[in-house]
């Protein structure tokens, strides 16, 4: 959790929408209207990226529900990420902020079976899964400053 903290931008700074490929304010937008009817109020920004030599695992999206903000790796601004998967990152972080977090026994369900159900029902979700079984050895090698 510690090094999720430390990526995220203070209440202050302004959000980075703009990518050098995706402007996520657009693709948020888009969501918003489209899926949402509107209700989403979230921030949106690219969050920043540690050098690492090799990763094991990348987080694509948090959603941070303290702050009503959504941070999205900026590995998936580069060229070779179709718009249709950044789309769905996306969409799965603002399902977090319209569904909320459910407690059941103490314990915290961020993917109930409501979430899972809309999330499989997103228009390009099973295309997306595909493209990412078939690239994230890509988007694990991210590095700053290498797009």
């Amino acid at each position: 959790i510690d090094r999720i903290v430390e990526n995220l931008p203070a209440k202050s700074i302004a959000c980075t929408t703009k990518g050098r490929f995706f402007d996520l304010q657009i693709l948020f937008e888009n969501l918003n209207r489209k899926h949402f009817h509107g209700q989403s109020k979230a921030r949106i920004t690219w969050g920043k990226a540690q050098r690492k030599r090799y990763r094991k695992s990348i987080q694509l999206g948090l959603y941070y529900y303290e702050d009503n903000l959504i941070v999205i790796h900026p590995a998936l601004d580069q060229s070779f990420v179709p718009e249709h998967y950044i789309s769905w990152v996306v969409y799965h972080e603002m399902l977090h902020e319209v569904l909320g977090c459910e407690t059941k026994n103490g314990r915290r369900k961020i993917h109930p079976p409501e979430f899972v159900v809309l999330e499989e029902s997103f228009p390009s979700f099973a295309i997306s899964k595909q493209w990412e079984e078939q690239n994230l050895h890509r988007l694990l090698r991210y590095q700053p400053n290498n797009r």
